[in-house]
């Protein structure tokens, strides 16, 4: 018999073209189950970020686990991550609630953007800042490598290239 132990007794023998579609079925499943990422793999990558020169080795990691693009909420911090076969994992709140302008601005937000970068503000301020530019969301694209900031009513106000690792 072909099977031993508990499937012996559960599943019949199958003819060889069955073994050949199970043995595909469990392929597939198996690649599903790879492109899959946890919240551990996530916090433990970020674990690695000391400062914005380390962003893009976080997103060039975060993409070896599975994540081809995430969303953060300027509101808490809350942020989802997407995968293959829209898989999607969400993290918590990561810092109380705050107000969202109504009126965005590019020009408030290139500036919050240019001050962060110089290593001027750490990151609660420029959340604040994002706030304040009436910033709702950023996309971090791990495919295209670039970061998006959108406002309220969906309109894209800054896109950023992530530069390559040195």
């Amino acid at each position: 018999m072909l099977f031993s132990g508990i499937l012996a007794f559960v599943m019949p023998p199958l003819p060889n073209n069955s073994i050949v579609a199970l043995r595909r079925s469990n392929y597939r499943q198996k690649q599903f189950l790879t492109s899959m990422f946890s919240l551990n793999q996530i916090h433990e990558a970020h674990s690695n970020v000391k400062s914005g020169a380390d962003f893009p080795r976080y997103v060039r990691d975060l993409k070896e686990i599975g994540v081809s693009f995430y969303d953060t909420y300027v509101s808490d911090g809350t942020g989802i991550y997407f995968g293959d076969d829209d898989y999607s994992n969400k993290s918590g709140a990561e810092y109380p609630a705050m107000e969202i302008a109504g009126q965005s601005s590019a020009e408030a937000l290139k500036h919050a953007l240019e001050i962060h970068q110089q290593g001027q503000t750490d990151y609660p301020a420029f959340c604040r800042q994002a706030a304040d530019s009436g910033v709702e969301k950023w996309t971090t694209d791990a495919v295209k490598m670039n970061v998006a900031y959108f406002d309220k009513t969906g309109r894209q106000l800054v896109v950023e290239t992530i530069p390559d690792i040195q």
